[in-house]
């Protein structure tokens, strides 16, 4: 069952810390740059596994795919606010710290 209506296949970053720009390219062909208007959130899963989403546009999000996960996490930069990445000036928290 799926429990977005796009998919995020792709995804192409540039510049560094909180100049950062994410890009990602959905299975519709579009591509959507991460950042205020189109924040990144991290929901559990039933098991507690952490899924991915990018508003698309209206409401709609993409469910951000595992390999894409797996480049967005390597991305990744520990904060005061926790471990996450900055796209378009906003930092959007993969998890908290201790």
């Amino acid at each position: 069952v799926d429990d977005a209506p796009f998919l995020a296949v792709e995804m192409r970053a540039g510049g560094a810390g909180d100049a950062q720009q994410l890009a990602f390219r959905t299975n519709v062909d579009d591509w959507v740059e991460a950042g205020p208007e189109h924040g990144l959130r991290f929901a559990p899963d039933e098991r507690g596994a952490l899924k991915p989403y990018l508003h698309v546009r209206r409401g709609l999000e993409a469910l951000v795919a595992r390999a894409v996960y797996y480049d967005l996490v390597e991305l990744g930069v520990e904060r005061e606010k926790g471990f996450g990445v900055w796209s378009g000036g906003a930092f959007f928290p993969i998890a908290a710290t201790a």
